[in-house]
C-alpha cells in the first residue's frame, strides 16, 4: 500500500533511455527503504520508453508518471518537484544505479543532522567503448562527517580544491528547504545542474557529509556529459 507521508521523493526524467530503465528504476523500486514515492517524468521519449515506465508503474503503486513533449531535463525535474511529496528529494537519472540500501542511509543521515542538503559519493560506470572522464565523483575525503557546514564557506573550499561536483544525484536535499527557498532548475540550458548546485549549497546553513559511495553514474555515447556542443 502506498505511504500516505513517502520519507524519500525519487524524482527521475527519462528521454530516450530504454535500454537501461528495467535496471535504473529496479534500483529504484528494490531500496530496502519502502517508504517511497518514485516520480517517473517522461520528456517526449520518442522510443520505447514510455511503455517500459507504464509496465513498471502496473508493478508497483509507488511509482507516479508524467508524459510531456520534450522540453529538457530542467523542466522535468521540476515537474518532479511539483508533484513531489516527500520529506527528502532525490534527483536520479534514468541510467544510473542506486546501490539498494542507498536511500535508507542517506534519510538515516539527514534526519541525524538535521541537514538542509547531504552530499556523498559516486562512481562511474564507463559503457564499453566509451571514454572515462577526466573527473570522478570522490571528494568526501576531504571533508568530516561530524560537522554540519556553511553553504558559502563549503563551495568556496570545494572550489578551491575542485572538488565541487554539480550533479544532483550526489545529493538529497530536504524538500522543505527547496519549498522555502524556492529553488527550481532553470529551463532551456545545458548543464542546468550548474546553476541548480551551485545555488542549493550557497543558501544552506546546514550541509552535511556522507563517506560512501551509493550511485553509478553510467557514461555513455549520446549523453548530455559526452555530446559536442558548438
Amino acid at each position: 500500500m502506498k505511504s500516505m507521508s513517502p520519507k524519500v521523493s525519487v524524482i527521475i526524467p527519462v528521454y530516450n533511455t530504454a535500454p537501461y530503465l528495467y535496471e535504473s528504476i529496479g534500483s529504484i523500486m528494490n531500496q530496502s527503504l519502502k517508504e517511497i514515492e518514485i516520480i517517473v517524468v517522461n520528456d517526449g521519449s520518442t522510443d520505447n520508453s514510455a511503455e517500459i515506465i507504464q509496465e513498471l508503474a502496473a508493478k508497483d503503486n509507488r511509482i507516479q508518471v508524467f508524459e510531456q513533449e520534450n522540453q529538457g531535463q530542467s523542466v522535468a525535474r521540476n515537474v518532479g518537484l511539483k508533484y513531489a511529496s516527500g520529506e527528502y528529494i532525490y534527483f536520479v537519472d534514468s541510467d544510473d544505479l542506486l546501490t539498494l540500501d542507498a536511500l535508507e542511509i542517506l534519510y538515516n543521515r539527514c534526519l541525524s543532522k538535521q541537514s538542509d542538503v547531504l552530499f556523498f559519493d559516486g562512481d562511474i560506470l564507463c559503457e564499453d567503448g566509451q571514454q572515462p572522464l577526466c573527473w570522478d565523483y570522490h571528494r568526501t575525503e576531504r571533508y568530516d562527517e561530524t560537522i554540519v557546514y556553511q553553504g558559502a564557506s563549503l563551495v568556496d573550499d570545494m572550489l578551491d580544491s575542485y572538488t565541487f561536483r554539480a550533479a544532483p544525484w550526489l545529493y538529497m536535499v530536504s524538500r522543505d528547504f527547496l519549498n522555502q527557498q524556492r529553488l527550481l532548475f532553470y529551463p532551456g540550458i545545458i548543464h542546468e545542474d550548474e546553476l541548480f548546485t551551485m545555488l542549493l549549497f550557497i543558501q544552506s546553513h546546514r550541509i552535511s557529509c556522507l563517506k560512501k559511495s551509493l550511485v553509478q553514474h553510467r557514461v555513455r555515447a549520446n549523453s548530455t556529459m559526452t555530446k559536442k556542443y558548438s
